[in-house]
């Protein structure tokens, strides 16, 4: 009998064999696990996110890509609220994230305890680790389920344990960060972050920070994350990833979503002349 991996591995397959895209950018609220409508960041007088609007359901793998500067990280960060939207709303799981109306151009977080709650369901990967440097590789990971999810030492040892075994670095698991690669501390990062067993991950340029050779072995744990049906949203510069991993692509020009298709159809014949100028630049 085959085993959930596989059975996920030969569904995306299929799907991605398809020559007509999923419509996954416009399905009923209640299908969505994250739902972002008509989003604007402003930073003073300078607009970097001008009325974008995304939906993501379970097991999509939604790649974002465009230049630097287009808004890509800016949108995932608004998602989890690391950045407060000028504008728009965000739903994770159908609960509407806990902001104020604008006031003067301003909004606030109105529940930091709901915010809490939210955010366990959202994993971010970062470019630059964010790991604490004065914790072991394990130590990292047992964090957050014991401090967050109130777990025992060794419920979360325990499954610290098997995360590392996952990513593929248990022998690391009593080094500190400062010993390892960089790619060793993206697999400690991406295993601390799905320690909270998260319902979406969100992964900001999680391999431009790292050395040429060090970003296959990071790639490789992403791509096993997305065979096992994880919903993923993804900024990255790796077209080779957005290519052949995601189910969805959306190209960000100036703050807008400028294109936006299953990778076959965006890649092959990009429809607008922005992302004909991208794609002949970076392919």
């Amino acid at each position: 009998m085959p085993n959930q991996q596989e059975i996920n591995r030969t569904a995306r397959i299929s799907y991605k064999e398809q020559e007509k895209p999923r419509e996954i950018f416009s399905i009923m609220p209640e299908d969505a696990i994250i739902r972002v409508e008509d989003l604007y960041k402003s930073y003073g007088p300078i607009e970097v996110i001008k009325g974008v609007s995304l939906t993501a359901k379970e097991h999509d793998v939604i790649s974002l890509i465009g230049a630097s500067g287009s808004g890509k990280s800016t949108i995932l960060r608004c998602m989890n609220l690391l950045e407060i939207p000028t504008a728009g709303e965000i739903y994770i799981s159908g609960k509407r994230l806990p902001l104020s109306e604008p006031k003067n151009g301003v909004r606030k977080i109105t529940s930091e305890k709901e915010l809490r709650a939210i955010r366990t369901s959202l994993g971010m990967v970062f470019q630059s680790f964010n790991l604490w440097s004065h914790l072991t590789v394990i130590q990292n990971i047992m964090e957050a389920p014991v401090r967050v999810l109130k777990k025992s030492k060794d419920e979360a040892r325990a499954n610290a344990e098997r995360l590392l075994e996952r990513v593929g670095i248990s022998e690391k698991r009593d080094m500190y960060p400062s010993q390892l690669s960089g790619g060793q501390q993206q697999r400690v990062a991406i295993a601390r972050t799905l320690a909270l067993d998260p319902k979406v991950m969100l992964f900001d340029e999680p391999t431009s920070a790292l050395d040429p050779e060090m970003v296959g072995e990071v790639l490789q744990v992403m791509r096993d994350l997305a065979d096992e049906g994880r919903t993923m949203i993804v900024v990255t510069h790796e077209m080779g990833f957005a290519r052949e991993v995601s189910n969805h692509v959306v190209f960000l020009d100036q703050g807008r979503i400028g294109e936006q298709g299953h990778p076959s159809q965006l890649f092959k014949s990009p429809q607008t002349e922005n992302c004909q100028k991208f794609l002949s630049k970076v392919l």
